[in-house]
């Protein structure tokens, strides 16, 4: 991420954050000179060889002499590649700057989506996006972030959905996050009157159009309506670990893939267990989620399934 609040630009010298697609401009140029250190140590360059004393060929080990707008480094990386030479990459950004940057960077993408409809055309930009960049589109992975709500019965799961999201807990503790996300206060406006909607942000620009569309139906939204609707994700997955499972299923074949990343807020142990004991079981059963791991290393295994 390319960070959503001032207090994080002030831990490093900042008034505030830069411009939101500036600071693009910035991780841009911080993934190239990353990159540029990771390969200043060839495959081969760690011999370890006890008769020679010798632990790496110097011969192999190079400066990058990077000097961008940003950063500058002499290089080598002064540590030795990992098993994968570079680490995973994971981005989170629905504005165009964030899925341009994703699309070239990225091995994984936390999106947030709202419907089938939504997802699936964010995921269709970014594999575009991919393509014209010269990278296989496969080896991105998108999950999109949902909040299923599962108990015994369906009537049990709706009850359990609606007390959860409607509580002024929880309509409190999005308030927050949003807030959080956008450097918006959202506490100066009123819960029960439509929000303005001309609100906007150097923050979270993805956060705070995803917040703003609510459940997706046209039409003014209040506050409060907004907030609750957060509680889904844009994605209602409400029902048995049967009915859960099916509409999954169906979501990702419609989309096109790869997978869903489970988040809650006010996460409790009663909820992990429901997802655990309940929902992937059902889903290991039909094939959809795998059932131990055969990869080394991280990206790989993300690739994998």
């Amino acid at each position: 991420m390319s960070s959503a609040e001032d207090r994080a630009a002030q831990n490093f010298g900042l008034e505030g954050l830069p411009e939101h697609d500036e600071r693009y401009n910035v991780a841009e140029e911080y993934f190239d000179v990353v990159n540029q250190l990771w390969d200043s140590w060839e495959a081969d360059a760690v011999v370890m060889d006890r008769k020679t004393h010798t632990f790496a060929d110097f011969n192999k080990v190079h400066t990058i002499d990077f000097d961008g707008k940003y950063f500058k480094s002499r290089g080598p990386l002064n540590t030795v590649p990992s098993p994968q030479h570079r680490p995973t990459f994971l981005q989170a950004g629905a504005s165009p700057k964030g899925r341009q940057f994703a699309a070239g960077a990225a091995d994984a993408i936390i999106a947030v989506g709202t419907g089938v409809e939504g997802m699936k055309e964010y995921r269709d930009d970014v594999r575009a996006r991919a393509a014209a960049s010269g990278r296989n589109p496969d080896d991105i992975k998108l999950f999109f972030v949902v909040s299923p709500t599962i108990a015994a019965t369906e009537a049990e799961a709706r009850a359990a959905h609606e007390r959860f999201g409607s509580s002024d807990r929880f309509v409190e503790k999005a308030l927050v996050a949003i807030s959080s996300n956008t450097e918006i206060d959202f506490k100066q406006f009123d819960l029960d009157e439509p929000l303005p909607a001309d609100l906007t942000t150097n923050g979270e620009r993805g956060s705070l159009e995803h917040f703003m569309r609510g459940d997706g139906t046209p039409g003014p939204k209040t506050l409060r309506q907004l907030a609750i609707a957060a509680a889904s994700f844009g994605m209602e997955f409400i029902g048995t670990p049967e009915q859960v499972a099916d509409e999954m299923e169906d979501a990702i074949n419609k989309i096109g893939g790869d997978g869903f990343l489970l988040w809650r807020r006010g996460l409790t142990r009663s909820y992990i267990e429901s997802v655990c004991d309940g929902l992937v079981p059902e889903l290991q059963r039909r094939g959809l989620t795998r059932t131990e791991y055969t990869k080394s290393t991280l990206r790989e295994t993300l690739r994998e399934f």
